[in-house]
């Protein structure tokens, strides 16, 4: 009988649902984090209380009976204590990550571990001791990576710190040697990789992987963004949510705003900013930026946007493209993370069967050079594509680089069409949308990607 302990350092939401679905289909063993509760026990019900201040109370609050779950409150609390006396008296190291991480993997690793256990899952960064553990059992090890390996993230640190150095904000980001180190043992004693895309996959290919490497995206988050009623009204509104940095493409969707010059259109950044204000001053007045928003204020945002985008440079899967889409707002973003498999697997939330059917654009690669046309795919569903709402394969096609608007698209008009979809709906809005998206992307987007990465010329 398969029995396996899950252990992640804070209650990350990925963690926690992960637990959960092994516990539903009864091969959950224990699942081990920091600062948690179940809903029946009293600090559930207090953590439950504290989830409107944001989502960090919210995921530590967990459906799983009391005997599947452990919490290593003091571990978690005791790290956060170490990093901030750090930070307070000038050390650099320990960072808040690292301290909860390391002391997690070490806390695990010590715990008594039941003989019924044949495998564990722990994430990268707080699997070492865990792992080494698991192997003196002679037990599975399951690794999560849940963004591209970090000899591919350092690379694209340093090319685009090369090429845009007035645009970073403090020193250089170096992964420590003993870092390295560690994420290296890690994933040698691994004997299952977990990755959310075939982006995340790819980046493993020069670490000579001798492992299966098992990718299972993260689907769509239906019952947390409800999908817009109408077109809106108003100006063209273009919006981008994340961390605002280099590793997102911030710089290059600034430059590509600029460059098209859009008329009575908008560009909103949400999300933490961190270019700085040499580079910013060039582009004074030409974006909105709100510097956090807590998660259920986030589908306003999605709904009241015309476009999304996403010009990420190495996510491991880009969750916001899945948020989007639920929200019935389409996305313009470059290939790689989880843009195939969203594009193709869009799941049809019950408040949407009536809406406009939703759309991904495709920006073209780096490789593919200035004025090259983006590939477009939109996913038309229909009640019965996806009945079980889990993300099943919808029907889709490629169109022209005419970016005729949603209702209005070329291609099968038969059982694929939405229940209650009339096509002259907001046709003129969408008509102009269409058209500014279209200049947008065709005009400006591949431009503002001047630079040709090995794994962008070989993944065209």
């Amino acid at each position: 009988m398969t029995s396996i302990l899950v252990s992640h350092p804070h209650a990350a939401a990925v963690a926690n649902a992960t637990a959960v679905a092994l516990d539903r289909h009864g091969k959950l063993g224990l699942y081990v984090t920091g600062i948690i509760a179940g809903q029946s026990t009293a600090l559930g019900r207090l953590l439950h209380f504290l989830s409107p201040l944001g989502p960090v109370w919210r995921n530590r609050v967990l459906d799983i009976h009391r005997n599947s779950l452990r919490s290593l409150f003091p571990i978690e609390a005791a790290a956060r204590l170490v990093a901030l006396a750090a930070e307070t008296i000038g050390l650099g190291n320990p960072s808040l990550y690292d301290s909860i991480f390391v002391a997690h993997d070490e806390a695990v690793a010590r715990l008594s571990w039941s003989n019924d256990i044949t495998a564990v899952y722990a994430y990268e960064d707080a699997a070492l001791r865990t792992f080494q553990h698991a192997a003196a059992r002679a037990i599975g090890r399951v690794w999560d990576l849940p963004i591209p390996h970090y000899r591919v993230v350092e690379r694209m640190w340093k090319t685009e710190i090369r090429n845009w150095s007035m645009a970073v904000t403090g020193g250089p980001i170096e992964t420590p040697e003993w870092k390295k180190r560690r994420k290296d043992t890690e994933l040698g004693l691994a004997t299952v990789i977990s990755v959310a895309s075939n982006h995340t996959r790819r980046s493993l290919e020069a670490a000579e992987v001798h492992v299966p490497i098992i990718v299972t995206p993260y689907g769509f988050p239906v019952f947390d963004f409800v999908a817009k009623e109408k077109v809106n009204d108003g100006p063209f509104t273009v919006l981008s949510v994340g961390l605002q940095s280099l590793g997102k493409g911030t710089h290059y969707l600034l430059q590509a705003w600029k460059k098209a010059a859009i008329k009575d259109a908008r560009l909103r950044l949400v999300g933490p900013m961190r270019l700085s204000n040499r580079f910013l001053h060039d582009y004074a007045g030409l974006f909105e930026h709100v510097a956090y928003l807590p998660k259920p204020k986030l589908g306003d945002e999605y709904r009241g946007a015309d476009v999304l985008a996403f010009p990420t440079l190495g996510d491991g899967f880009g969750l916001v493209i899945q948020e989007s889409m639920c929200s019935g707002t389409p996305v313009i973003t470059r290939r790689g993370t989880s843009t195939h498999w969203s594009s193709d697997c869009a799941p049809v939330p019950p408040t949407a069967i009536s809406c406009s059917p939703w759309a991904i654009w495709h920006a073209p690669a780096p490789s593919a050079g200035p004025g090259a046309k983006p590939v477009t795919r939109w996913s038309r569903l229909s009640r019965g594509s996806c009945p079980d709402r889990r993300g099943r394969r919808a029907c889709a096609w490629h169109l022209k680089s005419d970016y005729t608007p949603p209702g209005c698209a070329k291609g099968p008009t038969n059982s694929h069409q939405p229940a209650g979809h009339r096509r002259s709906d907001h046709r003129p809005r969408r008509r102009t949308l269409a058209r500014r998206a279209g200049e947008f992307v065709e005009s400006a987007w591949p431009a503002a990607f001047p630079t040709v990465r090995g794994s962008d010329r070989s993944r065209a």
